[in-house]
């Protein structure tokens, strides 16, 4: 018994460890990396897109918000496609429930992600949904927790292009 402590208390400290130097989005600080997989299964890194500003949204089906929010930012990308992209990044619903989301809403220009280990939320702290980060060469600008109006989301986007 007294090994099994033992083991389990090592087990819990290396863990611990492991998570503390993990990286937090904390505002005018870099970005950091998110884990989460394309609706194809393929990884996606902020990395990976050339584009000055990058959005991320955190989402949910039931969340009347975020399926508000996803039409206009996909919209919104179409017009701006050079300058910028939004990753829309779900933990809750299964891939198949986001892809029906993605069809019925025809977003086509907004990637949205499946983060499966929670992992993406966790870096980002996401406590609400919708949750936004506007991030613009690689620096957290700005996080906007919970529904907000579009035309002042514009705006802010507007600003940053």
């Amino acid at each position: 018994m007294r090994t099994f402590k033992f083991i389990f208390s090592l087990i819990l400290s290396l863990v611990f460890l492991a998570c503390e130097g993990e990286k937090r989005a904390e505002l005018g600080k870099e970005a950091p990396p998110i884990l989460a997989k394309n609706l194809q299964g393929e990884a996606v890194k902020l990395s990976d897109f050339d584009q000055r500003l990058k959005i991320i949204v955190f989402f949910e089906n039931g969340c009347a918000a975020c399926i508000k929010e996803l039409p206009l930012l996909d919209e919104f990308v179409e017009n701006n496609q050079d300058k910028i992209v939004v990753l829309a990044i779900n933990s809750v619903d299964e891939k198949e429930v986001i892809n029906s989301i993605k069809e019925r809403f025809k977003l086509e220009h907004i990637m949205l992600l499946k983060d499966d280990l929670d992992i993406s939320w966790q870096r980002y702290a996401v406590f609400a949904l919708p949750t936004t980060f506007i991030i613009k060469d690689g620096i957290v600008q700005e996080k906007i927790i919970g529904d907000k109006p579009w035309q002042s989301l514009q705006e802010k986007l507007l600003s940053l292009l």
